[in-house]
Parts: C-alpha cells; sequence; structure tokens
C-alpha cells in the first residue's frame, strides 16, 4: 500500500481534501450516510464487537503491558466468571 504523494509545495486546501480520505469519518451524516444506517450495516455484520460509540468498553476490558517484550495484551476483567467450556 502506497501513501499519498504530498509533495513540499502542497497548498493548505490540498492537505484538508486529502485529510478526508486518510481517516474518513465512519458516521458521515453530512455526506448522506447517517449514523442509523451505520449502526445497522454493523448489526447486519453479527460480529459481536463492542460498539464504542454506544457502549464504554472500559469496563469489559483489562490489559497488562510487558515492559521486557513492549507488548499490551488482553486480559480478563479481574473478577469475570471463566466463560463455560465446551
Amino acid at each position: 500500500m502506497n501513501g499519498p504523494d504530498v509533495g513540499a509545495g502542497a497548498s493548505d486546501d490540498g492537505l484538508e481534501a486529502l485529510k478526508s480520505t486518510l481517516c474518513p469519518d465512519p458516521i458521515a451524516v453530512a455526506q448522506g450516510y447517517p449514523k442509523a444506517q451505520f449502526a445497522a450495516e454493523c448489526a447486519a455484520e453479527l460480529a459481536d464487537l463492542i460498539d464504542p460509540y454506544t457502549v464504554d468498553p472500559a469496563p469489559l476490558m483489562a490489559w497488562e503491558a510487558d515492559a521486557v517484550l513492549r507488548e499490551v495484551v488482553l486480559v480478563p476483567v479481574p473478577g469475570d466468571a471463566a466463560p463455560p467450556s465446551s
């Protein structure tokens, strides 16, 4: 994946136009993509993921940092019951 070609002489207007293409807003009401449509399409995916627009994920997740490996991993929230075994 190649990044955009941004030359030293890029104008402010050109950079503003480019900015919106790099990280588009998933809920672009002004562009005719209402929040309700976004929510319906997310629900239709059946991904069973947390929706950070409507649910605070902080109480549902915990993480630990490993200073040696310089990684952060998700861990069970303290006090949560283990999932049933199959």
